[in-house]
């Protein structure tokens, strides 16, 4: 019997097109994971819905359910969930505790439950929405199929290409990387989720690891894996407890952004292990088995738990609930999956003519040209594959002097031994085509040895477009000639050597400029003491550098720079 999986409210809405009024009791049949509900009181349809008596959902779907027969209210209840009606009543009330909470809402049905020869019949639809049932209609047989959790079938993680028959047949313990790619199967990924695959080239766990597993990484980076998990992992070790409930509850929050619920935040044990209980994933907290290998039984077990888990939370200040084999039915319906394409990575080296110019910029000479949206990236090197994205643009052939200063400067005492330059296409196909080559820069190198600047004013206007006035002076003197600087803006909560987003160097707005002709857009005056266009900056914790270069091309370039100055520019706000 063939059945096509469709959505909660089309699969309901194609049942009232399919079924008419006047069916006679039976005709419609209602299954649980393939068991036939069998009751006393028969299901029947009423306004082209199906209702079924309420003793069905406390027998067969294993929720508890509660008659008040002097107020002539049924209440419903499934862990987080609780669902009141009342006989005659299109309007039902659903309560769901989050976060030790309770959000009640109202619940309009299409159908009033009613008393029907003594027994109390409510709306399947409706009670299916609320707790997200998952339903497939079957028209040949008019059937209605739910389908739950059901410990060991594991139909649904083979129907949805999460796992497959041979992966049933393989050994007792599942791989870190195995189990990666099964997580992975739960989402569809395109070209663009492929982009940042080069910025992990400076972990040295990548050394010796495929291009297929470089992926892998890459596109769960910002699903269920962290960077201090990546830099950490090894993908031929077999997969720990601990590890599968951390991922798995990352899994369960993918969906959504939470006020105040993120599962990232989670790292200890003893965190990780609640989380995972009060989510049903597991029946206790005991963590003694957090370090030990999990099965690949259990740990499939846990991926059917967390398809068919109800994820709660607050966006935007909504209260949402999703689950995971609800939006996996939706795309089958949609023949997504169908129409798929694994996305692909093709890379190139290419051998471009490379020229350092006595200013220290450097410019390169492409072999062939790229049409199309062509998406450029610059990330710098260490010797020990530490990485700095320094630029993203368009094609361009040429990175220009106050480039170099701002990745050496803002980096010192790091040196860069190699930047690598990355052309990416996508075209069309679902196919990234990348090419690339490396520039060496260990010629290049950063000493501090000028005097701190004593610090000025930080003018910072509201009008944040071209015509902002921001300006900064110095207190003493002004600014030279033959002379680059480089102005820094931080938080107040910034501390030097802290590690921000996913770079291992302190990262802050920053801005290199030169003493410039009367014409640049630079200076507020031509006195040249006030230096003007600085609306990119934040307006906390400004900071100057002095800097200048010296040596040239064939010897190499020495980048001479003032300290960054302890006590920042007292910064002022005026409006315009």
């Amino acid at each position: 019997m063939k059945k096509k999986i469709i959505s909660l409210l089309s699969a309901l809405a194609l049942t009232a097109q399919i079924v008419p009024c006047a069916l006679a009791d039976g005709d419609v049949k209602v299954y649980v994971n393939d068991t036939e509900m069998v009751t006393d009181a028969p299901i029947i349809i009423e306004n082209n819905r199906t209702l079924v008596p309420v003793r069905a959902i406390l027998e067969y779907l294993d929720y508890n359910v509660d008659w008040d027969g002097d107020a002539q209210k049924v209440t419903i209840a499934k862990d987080e969930t609780t669902l009141h009606l009342t006989i005659g009543d299109t309007q039902a009330t659903r309560d769901i505790i989050y976060n030790g909470n309770t959000h009640s809402y109202k619940n309009p049905l299409e159908v009033a439950p009613q008393i029907i020869n003594d027994s109390t019949y409510i709306p399947l639809s409706d009670v299916a929405n609320a707790f997200r049932l998952n339903i497939t209609w079957d028209g040949d047989n008019r059937e209605v199929h739910i389908t739950q959790y059901k410990k060991g079938d594991l139909t649904p993680l083979i129907e949805f290409g999460i796992i497959s028959d041979d992966d049933l047949n393989k050994g007792e313990y599942i791989t870190t990387q195995e189990a990666l790619n099964a997580i992975k199967n739960f989402q569809h990924y395109n070209v663009d989720d492929f982009k940042n695959l080069y910025v992990y080239d400076y972990l040295k766990s990548f050394d010796n690891i495929s291009d297929e597993s470089k992926i892998l990484l890459s596109v769960l980076e910002r699903t269920v894996l962290t960077l201090d998990d990546i830099i950490n992992i090894n993908l031929e070790d077999n997969l720990t407890n601990l590890q599968a409930l951390t991922y798995s509850g990352r899994l369960t929050g993918i969906s959504y952004s939470s006020d105040s619920d993120n599962v990232y935040d989670r790292s200890e044990p003893n965190e990780i292990y609640d989380y995972a209980y009060q989510n049903n994933l597991i029946e206790n907290k005991d963590t003694s088995n957090a370090q030990s290998p999990i099965t690949r039984e259990d740990f499939y077990d846990l991926l059917n738990k967390v398809l068919f888990c109800n994820h709660y939370a607050v966006d935007g200040g909504i209260f949402k609930a999703w689950n995971w084999y609800y939006n996996l039915a939706r795309r089958t319906n949609n023949d997504y999956t169908d129409n798929y394409t694994e996305p692909s990575v093709v890379s190139e080296k290419i051998s471009p003519k490379i020229k350092f110019n006595s200013d220290m910029s450097v410019e390169w000479t492409l072999p062939e040209d790229f049409d199309g949206e062509v998406v450029t990236k610059f990330l710098a090197y260490t010797s020990d594959k530490q990485c700095k994205t320094i630029y993203e643009d368009g094609v361009t052939d040429k990175l220009t002097t106050e480039n170099i200063i701002k990745l050496f400067a803002t980096s010192y005492p790091q040196t860069f031994d190699y930047i690598k330059c990355i052309y990416s296409v996508d075209d069309g196909t679902n196919t990234l085509y990348e090419w690339y080559f490396d520039i060496d820069t260990t010629k290049i190198r950063t000493v501090m040895d000028r005097k701190e600047l004593t610090p000025g004013t930080f003018i910072a206007s509201n009008d944040w477009d071209y015509k902002s006035k921001n300006y900064i002076s110095l207190d003493k003197g002004k600014f030279k000639t033959n002379t680059y600087y480089l102005v820094n803006s931080r938080y107040s909560d910034y501390e030097p050597g802290e590690e921000l987003d996913f770079s291992i160097f302190s990262e802050y707005d920053n801005v290199v400029f030169t003493v410039p002709t009367e014409t640049s857009k630079f200076f507020y005056d031509e006195n040249q003491d006030r230096l003007s266009d600085l609306s990119c900056l934040n307006t906390d914790n400004v900071h100057i550098q002095e800097i200048t270069v010296t040596g040239n091309a064939k010897s190499g370039f020495t980048i001479h720079t003032s300290p960054m100055s302890e006590t920042a520019f007292k910064s002022e706000e005026v409006d315009e």
